[in-house]
């Protein structure tokens, strides 16, 4: 028997209404503790929600996932994006922002071609996404706050540290001085 065409609507709508939800306190959730802590629980939240959705048949379970992936959807994309602007130099913010909205898009037209043209389940594009989830995780751990919001914080020890990994991961030595600190 088919389901009613609102109940597919609706799984949809409320991910976006989560979302939108998640965006009156999440931000500033992010400035407060951390862009890194935020988008690292957000990964596992979806790493786990990726999974449950994969094993439940039932539909207001289904529903109450995708409530919650628009919840964790603001940690993922917005976050995100703030997250790693604040660790391009300021001359290549606009392009990796370019870069990352394509990104973001060229996986929605994806996930959009192969349900209208390969196959009506999920189930692929769900374990894709519990894979990209699955990576970014452990990448997430190794890379420190972002040095902007530990400059604004106060956190030199923490900033220190950040540019010492950024200089190891691009092959660079650094002096760090006063005023190049507080140029951030």
């Amino acid at each position: 028997m088919c389901e009613p065409e609102w109940k597919g609507g609706l799984l949809g709508s409320v991910l976006y209404f989560f979302w939108c939800v998640s965006l009156l306190f999440v931000p500033r959730l992010a400035d407060k503790f951390g862009r890194r802590w935020l988008y690292l629980v957000s990964r596992i939240c979806e790493s786990l929600l990726y999974i449950a959705s994969m094993f439940t048949k039932d539909y207001w379970v289904m529903l109450g996932i995708m409530s919650t992936f628009g919840l964790a959807a603001a940690g993922r994309i917005n976050v995100s994006t703030v997250y790693l602007q604040e660790w391009v130099p300021r001359k290549y913010q606009t392009t990796v922002s370019v870069i990352s909205v394509m990104e973001q898009s060229v996986g929605t037209i994806i996930n959009v071609l192969l349900m209208w043209f390969v196959t009506q389940d999920t189930y692929d594009i769900r374990m894709i996404g519990l894979v990209l989830c699955l990576v970014s995780i452990p990448a997430t751990i190794i890379l420190p706050e972002s040095p902007r919001l530990l400059a604004a914080k106060g956190r030199v020890q923490e900033l220190e540290k950040a540019f010492v990994s950024m200089a190891w991961f691009n092959r660079k030595k650094i002096t760090l001085t006063e005023d190049r600190i507080a140029q951030i």
